[in-house]
């Protein structure tokens, strides 16, 4: 955080994304990601690119893997799941502060496992060890994950306009307001909350895309 303000003029004048990398082989089931919506095309360009270096998977590029394995069931068409970046890792500052757009791509474990966080993240029993016995063996993923990031450091900065797609803001945004609604809309009329304005705001934005 005090390095982003330090360099805050710099960042905001000539920053285009922030990639976070902090712990990002948690599993070698599938390629995932948090991101800006922005982001979201640079990430599915990438991993197009690449194809999945476990032979398990030979022949399938990390795009096909990932859509199989987390499919985005809100989608209109067969796209992976994207989630929303939170407040808690190192994008933080970046993102919130700035506004710069962000994302957290990371190698998962299977959902059937289920743990809110690896077990020993920021522990002495972090080590290369532990990583290639139990989990990366091969280190498939690793080699799998690095060339996808290298993918999508080349796009952002050799690209001759700058591949931000404020469409997928839209897509994004009318599906939060949607689950809003439909988790939420009874309890905040009985709070006397009205979600008027919020649809509104929406619909503004969506005219101001098209």
């Amino acid at each position: 955080h005090e390095w982003v303000e330090e360099y805050s003029d710099d960042l905001q004048n000539r920053a285009v994304a922030y990639i976070n990398m902090d712990a990002p082989i948690k599993g070698n089931y599938t390629f995932s990601a948090r991101s800006s919506p922005m982001l979201h095309e640079v990430l599915y360009n990438a991993s197009r690119r690449v194809l999945v270096k476990d032979p398990n998977y030979a022949g399938l590029t990390v795009y096909e893997d990932w859509v199989n394995k987390t499919p985005n069931k809100s989608a209109n068409q067969k796209q992976p799941k994207i989630g929303y970046l939170g407040a808690g890792s190192d994008q933080t500052s970046f993102l919130h502060e700035f506004g710069i757009p962000s994302m957290y791509p990371t190698y998962y474990y299977s959902p059937k496992y289920y743990l809110p966080s690896l077990p020993f993240y920021h522990t002495f029993l972090d080590t290369y060890d532990m990583v290639s016995k139990f989990v990366d063996p091969n280190l498939y993923a690793h080699t799998t994950y690095a060339t996808v990031i290298a993918e999508i450091i080349l796009e952002l900065s050799d690209s001759i306009k700058l591949p931000l797609d404020v469409s997928s803001f839209l897509h994004v945004l009318t599906d939060a307001y949607s689950q809003t609604v439909s988790k939420h809309a009874v309890l905040l009329k009985k709070q006397g909350i009205t979600l008027v304005y919020l649809k509104k705001a929406v619909e503004n934005f969506k005219e101001d895309c098209s």
